[in-house]
């Protein structure tokens, strides 16, 4: 015969396991956070960069707390067909393109050409 405690025991595993299955489908069922730059950023889907170039990104150093890395994942999510480099990287010689975000200005040698939102694209003067 069943002892009283054993079946008080196998039923509370039961409900545990239960409310832990309900808890889990209710966690579930909730869309995942959107990062906080995304809306910021959605404008890159339609900046007028050729697919394919190396685009440098410029962050003031306010933006994101300093935090240059979610930005450039961010951009690349928004435009996964471009190579994005962060603009102190040597490698900005081979960009003919700098996405500058907020209020960071021009470097020289180059000029904006498209801007919405925080998103300024800018483009290399001919010599």
């Amino acid at each position: 015969m069943i002892s009283v405690r054993r079946f008080a025991a196998v039923g509370a595993a039961v409900v545990s396991i239960a409310l832990g299955a309900v808890q889990a489908g209710l966690r579930l069922s909730e869309p995942p956070a959107e990062p906080p730059a995304a809306a910021a950023l959605a404008p890159l889907a339609r900046a007028p960069i050729p697919a394919g170039s190396t685009v440098a990104l410029v962050v003031p150093a306010g933006l994101d707390g300093g935090r240059v890395t979610p930005l450039l994942y961010e951009s690349a999510w928004q435009r996964p067909d471009l190579r994005w480099i962060v603009a102190d990287d040597a490698r900005i010689a081979e960009c003919a393109y700098l996405v500058a975000l907020g209020n960071a200005g021009a470097p020289p040698g180059w000029r904006p050409v498209w801007r919405t939102g925080i998103v300024t694209v800018l483009v290399r003067e001919r010599r």
